[in-house]
């Protein structure tokens, strides 16, 4: 049985959408086809475990960078920062803490704590209060 993802798929969709981040990583590309593979519509060799795994860790990532308020996605230099970010969170061993801080109301910046890529999201333009 597949673990609980975060969001409902529709709903990952469309901050992914809002957010612009399909520029040149075609992050929401790479997620799609990841739910296709979860859901068993298409035959591969990789097991369903890892298939789960990377679905769930760019899902995380969408909601951090949602949540940290990362803007303007689209200039070359914020692709390229966040495409090092999103193959960084692929290999995350801290998970269960980052779904945690996703998960509670404060908007503190405790994900410098546990998150690796806490120095990249710190050099992306936020948006505004």
């Amino acid at each position: 049985m597949a673990p609980a993802l975060d969001r409902p798929a529709d709903a990952a969709s469309a901050t992914l959408a809002a957010l612009a981040i399909d520029t040149t990583g075609r992050l929401l590309q790479r997620i799609a086809l990841l739910e296709q593979l979860a859901r068993g519509d298409a035959a591969t060799g990789v097991p369903p475990r890892l298939i789960h795994a990377m679905l769930e860790r760019l899902k995380l990532f969408v909601r951090m960078i949602d949540r940290i308020g990362v803007d303007d996605t689209r200039g070359p230099l914020v692709v390229a920062v966040l495409r090092e970010a999103e193959a960084s969170c692929l290999g995350c061993s801290a998970v269960g803490r980052c779904r945690d801080w996703l998960d509670a109301p404060d908007r503190d910046a405790a994900y410098h704590e546990f998150c690796d890529n806490a120095a990249l999201f710190d050099v992306l333009p936020r948006r505004g209060p």
